[in-house]
């Protein structure tokens, strides 16, 4: 059963959400058991956790970990070719923006702010791009820490 493993909050309430039309939240986590034999694992881009989101390694790793599914959004090159990253502006994600800045655009039906999006890099442009692990948050002082 899930519930002697699961350590979140958030998957509680959830839980209880679903399986019940009403339980108090003051109620031991493991009520869920009740309602539930199994939990569904969804992933996002992988084990974005582990490895940086979107790649092959953290696909692999999601599997490893027991995800069910593995949600992937999916983008498009200049020349058609489907892939998955999570934001169209490929400069949010990778290293994008050392080689394609003539690229950068603003595109406000898209985002505010410019970046260079994957549907102006032919595939052969994305396959050079390195995956970002660590992402900087400038309003909070913040670095990501991937252990």
């Amino acid at each position: 059963m899930f519930c002697s493993v699961h350590r979140y909050q958030t998957y509680k309430r959830y839980m209880l959400f679903l399986y019940s039309t009403y339980i108090p939240q003051e109620q031991p986590i493991n009520n869920a058991c009740l309602y539930a034999e199994q939990a569904l694992i969804i992933s996002h881009n992988g084990a974005s956790g582990v490895y940086a989101g979107s790649t092959d390694l953290a696909y692999q790793q999601a599997v490893v970990d027991g995800a069910n599914i593995i949600d992937c959004s999916v983008q498009m090159s200049k020349d058609g070719v489907a892939f998955c990253l999570d934001s169209v502006d490929v400069t949010r994600d990778t290293t994008a923006a050392a080689s394609f800045m003539s690229l950068s655009t603003t595109i406000p039906e898209i985002q505010e702010t410019a970046g260079i999006f994957s549907f102006d890099l032919s595939w052969s442009d994305i396959q050079t791009l390195q995956r970002k692990l660590c992402c900087y948050f400038p309003a909070y002082n913040l670095v990501q820490a991937i252990f």
